[in-house]
């Protein structure tokens, strides 16, 4: 049997190294919901817990999907599999429960009714984590004087037995003949591969079995390391910080990383016993640095720390104001990795850092680094606590990057960390076979297509591009099912995700959801948390099963404020940083404040038929077709550049697949010269970037009045040129790094963007991007911080003229099959025609036409060459004074001819 290696990585806080701490908590109260004889536990209790009620004791009855203690959903949900039957308040239940004997059980409305049975019932969990385990605490009670014992057996890839008696004479006490102070607790049960565990209620002794109160508690199990690797963050200046050498007193070998820059040189790995690992760490977003001199931890207690309390590591740290980034390489693909992560800093004010790591999936949670007697009296730091993770599978590219946020208090830390490889867990999907060309639509109202004609949305229209793309050639075959429910929002969405989406055995799922569903109008941030967290859910649970996700960003609503349209624009970045392809629906119909753009809605939630319309052109064409042939999500590649001028020759073009009508077009540039930089060929006609010369760069455009620049650009500095264009609400918008030169109003539908070219300054350039969706101001900045954001991305060349990323010079890293060209620019040049009466008296090429050689006379030596076809496409280069054209298509080309004062373009035929 075919089995998918994975983890369901669950977001959860872990707060300590410890295996038996409950990293979730799940209350059940199983019994009816008729006022008689029962009623439902509502939330919170009195002790601030969540509750789960299973009401329906057939085997018809629809699933329970099971929220935890602090009312996060998990995907794990409970179906009974053979019938039990319900009583309670009037037939023996527990209806004044003592919080002294049962604790957090004692809640009247979950002891007072109960499921039973008179021979054997039985439920499954399914949705559960299989690299943990789960500890079960049952609670049955029936008022009766007749011994009865009820007997609990669970079965997953572990199994467990076990009773309890629920009644019999004085067992609660002189009087009362039910159970009321007994909880039965299970050893720790693993899931199945299918992430599944079976529970069996049976009779045991007496008339009947029972079940009143379940709770769950998911634990952490143990794991075996293949390697470990330790690393010490912080400064190695003696006065705050040293590196720790090695090996340490354990006899482990550690890793140092000293420079805080996102210009510091990668650090190599080695494992605890010094060998070479081939993973390395790279700082992607910059720390600062401290330690001794300030509260770093300068004794550490091997009793509390174990193997990390090692004085050099724990004295200094890395540290940062709002959020910094690491991101660690060249992981085996196969494996996972555990993360142990320490900081501190001696501090009475109370601050706590939250670690995301994101690999395949997400994983995140909170360390307290900081506060009044955080350590023990006196000592205002953390001294004992290690923050630990789930088992993260790396990404495509071999990466899991950490994210190091300040949640409270003034700073965030990371001062250790330990990485241990293991084993993956075996999981086995609901699919074993999938259908790697069909897609699956999962979302609300706007991609079920509410708002357009015959509820053809924007879903429907792309369905029908991809259709139309793979009757042309251009793409291949996709068949898309739609599976979105108006009303949904992500708990809907993870409630319905078993029985709606697995069915489909698609390869794709596309998440369409909202945060105007999820409620931001009136829950604020905890509805952003609410909606952060179960998308990422979302994309565990769909990896998990085989299964790519695509997100869609959230995009406006008449009723968004300027609170919620904050939201919606950090949720967007947040989105755009995902390990996960992705759209930016709000560069689409955005108007500026979060609202449709005018003309573009149907009612106050949903767009008309053009509206729909801009959502399917901000959707990458060949997106599907670059996913199915492996190419992987794009990570920033930072020391590229590639030197342009007019006489390289050519300029760099692109093409935009299909329409385009919102866009960002964006690139670096270091340059002391003025000229044409882009020429961007339109509908209307041509528009241009041009660095005029007071060293500003000025939009000028056939469809407006134009942009004139503010900053000076040609300072021989690196800046970032950004154009962004909102074609619903009809405005361009220009920035010189993160500072708007000014806008327009102006509606342009692109069809070529030519960098460089006849008229071009001498410029080094780097990262050219092209999205399918406007930018709003906090997206063009992250880019300017050195971010690459993703959502609609068609185009990410980093430009790397000198080889440092590979050998083609202008590959696309975007997850699209569109290509960056170099296209002769011949305009400057004179073509000649080859025919012998026309041809220049002093060179010449022949035979023309040509079939296998073509071979160039009135040459002293020999000269660079490079045929380009009619479009401008560079076919050939060679260096010579012939070249072999054999493999050419028939017809006309030009062959351009560079060396010491020759730059010659001819003409001549293919047959």
């Amino acid at each position: 049997m075919k089995k998918l290696f994975f983890y369901l990585l669950l977001l959860c806080v872990v707060t300590t190294n410890t295996y038996a701490q409950a990293l979730r908590t799940f209350y059940v109260d199983f019994g009816p919901n008729d006022v008689t004889n029962g009623n439902i536990t509502t939330s919170p209790d009195g002790n601030g817990n969540y509750w789960n009620n299973v009401t329906n004791a057939a085997t018809t009855a629809s699933s329970v999907y099971l929220v935890t203690n602090r009312n996060a959903s998990s995907g794990a949900f409970i179906n009974i599999t053979a019938g039990f039957s319900t009583n309670g308040i009037q037939n023996g239940g527990l209806l004044s429960p003592n919080a002294t004997l049962l604790k957090d059980f004692a809640i009247n409305t979950a002891t007072q009714d109960y499921f039973y049975t008179d021979n054997t019932a039985a439920f499954i969990i399914k949705g559960l984590d299989v690299s943990k385990g789960y500890v079960f605490n049952f609670f049955a009670t029936r008022n009766d004087p007749e011994v009865r014992r009820s007997n609990y057996t669970l079965v997953g890839k572990t199994t467990y037995t076990a009773t309890l008696q629920t009644s019999g004479t004085n067992l609660g006490g002189t009087g009362y003949n039910g159970n009321n102070s007994t909880i039965l607790t299970t050893g720790t049960i693993v899931p199945d591969i299918k992430g599944q565990i079976a529970i069996t209620v049976k009779r045991e002794a007496g008339a009947f079995g029972y079940i009143g109160v379940l709770k769950i508690e998911e634990v952490r199990t143990p794991v075996t390391p293949l390697k470990t690797v330790y690393v010490d963050f912080g400064p190695n200046d003696v006065t705050n910080g040293n590196i720790t050498t090695s090996p340490d007193q354990n006899g482990n070998y550690w890793n140092n990383v000293t420079n805080i820059n996102t210009t510091a040189p990668r650090v190599n790995f080695v494992d605890k016993a010094n060998a070479a690992t081939g993973a390395y760490a790279t700082i992607t977003t910059s720390f600062l640095s401290n330690g001794i001199q300030n509260g770093g931890l300068l004794s550490p207690n091997a009793a509390l720390l174990g193997d990390v309390a090692v004085p050099a590591a724990t004295q200094d740290y890395f540290y940062t104001t709002g959020s910094s980034d690491l991101s660690i390489r060249g992981l085996d693909k196969t494996k996972g990795y555990v993360f142990n992560l320490f900081g501190t800093r001696n501090d009475p004010e109370k601050r706590v850092t939250t670690y995301s790591l994101t690999g395949a999936t997400f994983y995140n949670g909170t360390l307290q680094t900081s506060g009044t007697d955080l350590g023990g009296t006196g000592y205002n730091g953390n001294n004992k606590t290690i923050w630990t993770s789930d088992i993260i599978m790396p990404d495509d590219n071999g990466h899991i990057n950490l994210t190091v946020t300040r949640t409270e208090g003034a700073f965030g830390y990371l001062g250790v960390m330990k990485m241990q490889q293991v084993d993956p867990v075996a999981f086995e999907p609901a699919c074993l076979t999938k259908d790697i060309s069909r897609i699956a639509i999962m979302g609300s109202s706007v991609p079920s297509g509410t708002g357009a004609t015959n509820n053809q949305g924007y879903a429907q229209l792309y369905a029908q591009l991809l259709t139309a793309r793979a009757g042309s050639g251009v793409g291949q075959t996709w068949n898309v099912s739609n599976i979105s429910i108006p009303g949904n929002n992500t708990i809907s969405v993870i409630n319905r995700w078993d029985k709606d989406l697995l069915p489909v055995c698609g390869k794709y799922v596309i998440y369409a959801l909202s945060l105007g569903n999820e409620g931001i109008t009136t829950g604020g941030q905890a509805t952003f948390n609410q909606f952060r967290d179960n998308l990422k859910l979302l994309i565990n649970k769909a990896r998990q099963q085989g299964i790519e996700p695509i997100i869609t960003n959230c995009y406006s609503r008449e009723d968004y404020t300027a609170t919620e349209y904050n939201f919606v624009k950090q949720m967007n970045l947040l989105i755009h940083s995902w390990n996960v392809a992705s759209v930016n629906l709000l560069g689409a119909l955005d108007n500026g404040a979060g609202k449709w753009a005018t003309g573009y809605k149907s009612d106050d939630l949903h767009p008309n038929d053009a509206g729909h319309q801009e959502f399917k052109y901000a959707i990458v064409p060949s997106l599907f077709d670059a996913l199915k042939a492996g190419k992987t999500q794009p990570y920033k590649i930072n020391g590229t550049s590639l030197s342009l001028s007019a006489s390289s020759g050519y300029k760099l073009q692109i093409k935009p697949e299909e329409i385009l009508h919102s866009f960002t077009y964006s690139y670096d540039i270091q340059t002391s010269s003025t000229g044409q930089v882009l020429l961007i060929t339109t509908a209307a006609g041509q528009n241009k970037l041009t660095i005029n010369a007071s060293g500003k760069i000025d939009y000028t455009s056939a469809s407006s009045a134009g942009i004139p620049g503010i900053t000076v650009l040609n300072n021989n500095q690196w800046h970032k040129v950004t154009l962004t264009h909102y074609y619903a609400m009809g405005k361009t918008l220009l920035y010189v790094d993160k500072v708007l030169q000014g806008s327009v109003n102006e509606k342009i539908v692109p069809t070529m963007f030519d960098l460089n070219g006849a008229n071009a300054p001498a410029a080094n350039y780097s990262t050219l991007l092209l999205y399918r969706s406007g930018m709003v101001a906090e997206e063009i900045n992250a880019m300017v911080d050195g971010n690459l954001l993703k959502s609609s991305l068609e185009i990410y060349a980093p430009l790397d003229g000198a080889g440092v990323f590979g050998s083609d010079p202008v590959i696309n890293l975007a997850q699209s099959t569109n290509t960056v060209k170099q296209i002769a620019a011949v305009a400057a040049l004179a073509a000649t025609d080859t025919h012998p009466e026309e041809v220049a008296r002093t060179i010449a090429v022949y035979p023309n036409p040509a079939q296998t050689t073509l071979y160039i006379s009135g040459l002293k030596t020999p000269v660079s060459i490079k045929i380009y076809n009619n479009s401008g496409q560079l076919e050939l280069s060679s260096f010579g004074k012939s070249i072999a054209v054999d493999h050419l298509k028939t017809g006309v080309y030009l062959i351009q001819l560079k060396s010491t004062g020759i730059n010659q373009v001819l003409k001549f035929v293919k047959q």
